[in-house]
């Protein structure tokens, strides 16, 4: 298997434990879509997809779409240990591809602190 195949497979892996992550919250919460997305003022049907792994119709969320949700979820601090995993697996790939910047990082740890 050639390296940029095994770096997609482990990518759609992590895609998938972070749909599973956000659904697993949100859950937990009690919220449904529809409370997720009016809280976030976000679009209920982008956050099934992500949720669903659906690559077609929803991408890696941003740090920004992240922060939204966060504000809505108030993830505790083991729940922000399981996020990071996940989602420092899911943008490693383009670290070491297109040599993300460690600001970009920095701002995704900043949310989490929030």
């Amino acid at each position: 298997m050639r390296e940029n195949e095994k770096m997609n497979k482990i990518q759609i892996q992590y895609e998938k434990k972070l749909g599973a992550f956000l659904k697993k919250i949100r859950t937990k919460r009690k919220l449904s879509l529809r409370d997720v997305g009016a809280e976030a003022d976000m679009n209920f049907p982008y956050l099934s997809h992500l949720e669903t792994h659906n690559r077609d119709k929803a991408k890696l969320p941003s740090v920004e779409i992240l922060n939204k949700l966060f504000a809505v979820y108030k993830l505790d601090l083991k729940e922000r240990v399981e996020f990071l995993e996940i989602y420092f697996n899911l943008i490693m790939p383009e670290i070491y591809i297109n040599n993300l910047t460690t600001d970009k990082i920095k701002d995704i740890i900043k949310i989490l602190e929030a």
